[in-house]
């Protein structure tokens, strides 16, 4: 919130001084008895004037955050925080005020032959064997990286799942 202009705080003042009560100054000025008081009080300290600077500069400046962003497109918000020192509720809000969007886009890849190639290699040594496919709904090895050493990686869940399970159910 602003503070109130000089002016009329002046005029709050003659009012109260030509004879006007504080509620009645309250009133026809639309600010608060409190105010009112603190006025009359800065008045006899001298001090009416409004203060220079009130309150603090935020820390996310949002040119600094647009043009972090347009560099780095896919950062999340916990990226972004680690990268300006603010919370990651600053870094939402913010992005927000300045029209961008948290839903990310996935960039299409072309499928890699040699890889498919490679896990139909896999596939060959299970022949005869029933095997499981699980579909993991689109979800991108690069968007969610597990190790960045490993290609595969695979659950004790799903392995206890595959002793379990007896040909004849099928």
């Amino acid at each position: 919130m602003k503070a109130y202009a000089l002016d009329l705080r002046e005029r709050m003042v003659k009012f109260i001084q030509s004879g006007g009560s504080k509620t009645e100054a309250a009133r026809r000025f639309d600010l608060g008895r409190s105010t009112v008081y603190r006025y009359r009080d800065a008045v006899q300290a001298g001090t009416l004037a409004p203060k220079a600077s009130w309150g603090h500069w935020r820390k996310l400046d949002p040119q600094q955050l647009q043009v972090h962003v347009k560099k780095h497109p896919d950062a999340t918000l916990k990226e972004l925080q680690k990268a300006f020192g603010v919370s990651h509720h600053a870094v939402w809000v913010r992005l927000r005020q300045i029209g961008f969007t948290l839903k990310k886009l996935m960039k299409y890849r072309e499928r890699n032959e040699v890889q498919r190639w490679l896990f139909r290699r896999e596939l060959e040594k299970f022949d005869g064997q029933p095997v499981f496919y699980l579909d993991e709904c689109g979800v991108d090895r690069l968007a969610f990286p597990v190790q960045p050493d490993v290609e595969f990686a695979h659950l004790e869940q799903s392995l206890r799942f595959r002793v379990g399970v007896q040909d004849d159910e099928f």
